[in-house]
């Protein structure tokens, strides 16, 4: 089954029901960087979307690139539950002066941060 993240809400909901155990993914948090087009061009110029992986000095934590977009744009993005998120596009026919990449990490919540973000969607439903 792949119900898509439209579908989540039902898929957990059936899942509980047939008494299916679940084990959530890691959640991926990040931000999306624009730099000038020149910073990034010695490695975009060699691979369009490069994936570069870094540790933090202070927790080990891995970082990495993702949806490079050499000479493109930072988009919005609005979701049906009202959310308001950032992305990156590169189009065919135009260019800007700028490279958009994402820098993410992903994390493992526990019941108790999944049970903060339950109530907070809640409460903005």
């Amino acid at each position: 089954m792949a119900p898509g993240r439209a579908g989540a809400e039902w898929f957990r909901d059936e899942a509980r029901r047939l008494g299916v155990e679940l084990m959530p993914n890691p959640l991926d948090v990040g931000v999306r960087v624009e730099v000038p087009k020149y910073v990034m061009d010695p490695v975009t110029n060699l691979y369009m979307d490069p994936k570069i992986i870094m540790y933090t000095k202070s927790h080990d934590d891995k970082v990495r690139t993702f949806c490079v977009n050499p000479g493109g744009f930072v988009v919005m993005e609005r979701y049906d539950d009202g959310t308001v998120g950032v992305n990156g596009e590169t189009y065919v026919d135009r260019r800007s002066n700028n490279t958009n990449f994402a820098l993410l990490t992903s994390i493992r919540l526990t019941d108790q941060w999944r049970t903060r973000l339950s109530m907070a969607s809640q409460l903005r439903g």
